[in-house]
């Protein structure tokens, strides 16, 4: 059975390659978001009836799509209002939209969400699993799963792994996440088109059993997840999963080695650079982000000067390919005093649970 939707791009012609360029009578002819090539590209397509919602039944369980509409899928309130009673009440039924329901998987912070008409309209179905992937979050994130009214499922993407996380040094922001900082970011962002992703679910009796897949390595992202349906007590909720992990940590004796490396020229600046082993998986919790902090040590005071959030460079990739060693770079511009300096860096696993720090020795910093 045909459960497609269109998305984003399909909607909007992002990204044609042969697209030509300023050709107005191809866009209005080719371009599934004018007019009514939405219609009539779908059933030339599929040989089916195009509706803006569609629901099929197939062996005995129902599906729902909803077609990209602004990202804001307000339809679906009235569709849910309207159809709701024809659902089975004691199966899992399944529901796919381009963009996350607000406030399920990743919560507020997250980008490509929907106004939250999706989530008003499921919170009084326990049976829902909805299915989405706007953000292209990675499935190495525990957070790709949420359950609370109903069951959100980030689906990840199998183009490129998002970099969309506010206040990391090694992205840029998004903007659903904190939009204050306007102090340029030092370090290069990390290259995650190696991160294709996709997941297979089994649906049995009292659960959803998740295997989450890599297609570069061809590996397993992680332990299968198994989620309790219908959502019932919370006992699959974001806050009790995360209380249940356990902070990676550096191996004993882990040292942070610094060199600090002056400007080039009058564009340049005068680099930090920070070196250190990668922190090691506690009880299956990897390290997802690091935290690196810069402790001005002068005349027996120590005061904090800068702190500084980089995702782990292999925070998307499967066990096998986890990095050894791992960079983070300062500015000396970004210190507000010149002297001498200790470098903290503590692991994040990906709920925010930190482990215990590593330091370096006492550097110059001029």
């Amino acid at each position: 059975e045909k459960l497609f939707i269109y998305g984003n791009h399909d909607i909007e012609c992002l990204n044609w390659d042969k697209r030509p360029a300023n050709d107005p009578e191809f866009e209005a002819d080719s371009a599934i978001g004018k007019g009514q090539n939405r219609v009539r590209m779908w059933e030339k397509a599929f040989g089916e009836k195009y509706e803006p919602i569609w629901m099929k039944q197939v062996k005995g369980y129902t599906f729902i799509g909803a077609h990209w509409d602004k990202s804001d899928h307000t339809e679906i309130e009235a569709f849910m209002a309207a159809h709701g009673r024809e659902i089975d009440p004691k199966k899992p039924f399944f529901y796919t939209q381009h963009a996350h329901p607000k406030d399920t998987c990743f919560g507020s912070w997250a980008w490509g969400r929907d106004n939250g008409a999706a989530t008003r309209a499921f919170a009084k179905f326990p049976n829902c699993v909805a299915f989405s992937g706007h953000s292209h979050y990675t499935l190495t994130d525990e957070r790709s799963v949420w359950q609370g009214a109903f069951t959100s499922i980030n689906t990840a993407s199998l183009r490129y792994a998002s970099a969309d996380y506010s206040l990391r040094e090694n992205f840029g922001g998004n903007k659903y996440g904190y939009c204050g900082e306007k102090r340029p970011h030092r370090m290069n962002h990390i290259e995650t088109y190696n991160g294709r992703q996709g997941m297979l679910v089994s649906v049995f009796d009292g659960c959803l059993v998740i295997e989450r897949r890599e297609f570069v390595y061809g590996q397993s992202l992680g332990d299968d997840w198994v989620v309790p349906m219908p959502a019932a007590d919370g006992a699959y909720s974001c806050e009790k999963r995360a209380a249940r992990r356990t902070a990676p940590e550096f191996a004993a004796g882990a040292k942070v080695a610094v060199k600090v490396t002056p400007k080039a020229d009058e564009k340049d600046f005068t680099h930090v650079t920070l070196t250190f082993p990668a922190a090691e998986m506690r009880q299956k919790c990897r390290v997802f982000e690091y935290e690196a902090t810069a402790v001005l040590c002068e005349d027996e005071v120590e005061l904090v000067q800068a702190q500084r959030r980089m995702m782990s460079p292999d925070f998307h990739l499967p066990v096998s390919q986890l990095v050894k060693e791992v960079e983070v770079t300062f500015a000396a511009d970004d210190l507000p005093l010149k002297g001498h300096y200790r470098f903290e860096v503590r692991p994040v696993e990906c709920f925010g649970k930190r482990g215990g720090k590593i330091e370096s020795g006492i550097v110059e910093v001029v």
